[in-house]
């Protein structure tokens, strides 16, 4: 007879390990201490397993059937859910290894060396402040020429068009740092080159005036 969540809750501890068996492999095992564990026994080429789903009331009835499920479909192809479910954490760690922020820390550490200390905090704050917002936390190969531009003009509308060139630079560096270490396919910053005018003032400062000859 199938569980139910009237059953489950109403199960006490006893000096032994208990098993509850719900249906096709899946049982909760009442432990002495009181832990409500949810396994699934399962056989791949004649061997038996077990997979541990998770501990009652964090996983509920529901889910640990639906975990159940995802594990036979998975069997069924030969592979042992627990590998696949580790190998889903490793995924997942490595994706957060490869967000545009981890990218851009590691970038900074191995060039700040040769930077003299008031850039290299004219590239943190710009970081912290304009970029990681944005665009920190995705994975840098989802990273677009549409969410860069977005920082650059959000930089430009407060008036602040020189940093905005600045955040260009410092994004397409990240990005061909990424590419040449193989966690990035292209620069989507360099696309945008030329998108923010420096102002005219700074510009004009740099040329020398002419004055009119005098008679």
């Amino acid at each position: 007879m199938s569980l139910t969540d009237i059953k489950i809750r109403q199960a006490k501890a006893i000096e032994k390990p208990l098993k509850l068996a719900d249906a096709n492999g899946l049982y909760l095992e009442v432990k002495p201490s009181g832990a409500k564990l949810w396994r699934y026994r399962y056989r791949i080429a004649g061997k038996e397993n077990l997979y541990a789903i998770g501990d009652y009331p964090t996983i509920t009835l529901a889910e640990a059937r639906k975990a159940r499920d995802e594990a036979r479909e998975l069997i069924k192809k030969g592979l042992h859910p627990a590998h696949a479910r580790q190998n889903e954490r490793l995924l997942k760690i490595a994706a957060n290894n490869d967000t545009f922020k981890a990218i851009a820390e590691e970038w900074k550490e191995k060039k700040r060396s040769g930077w003299a200390p008031y850039y290299l905090q004219q590239i943190e704050r710009g970081m912290k402040a304009d970029i990681y917002p944005r665009i920190g936390r995705l994975p840098i190969r989802a990273a677009t020429s549409a969410d860069i531009l977005a920082i650059l003009d959000r930089a430009s509308r407060r008036g602040a068009e020189t940093v905005a060139i600045n955040l260009r630079q410092w994004c397409s560096a990240v990005f061909r740092y990424a590419v040449a270490t193989l966690r990035a396919d292209n620069d989507p910053a360099a696309a945008l080159r030329g998108a923010i005018i420096r102002p005219l003032s700074t510009t004009a400062s740099l040329c020398p005036v002419r004055t009119s000859p005098t008679s």
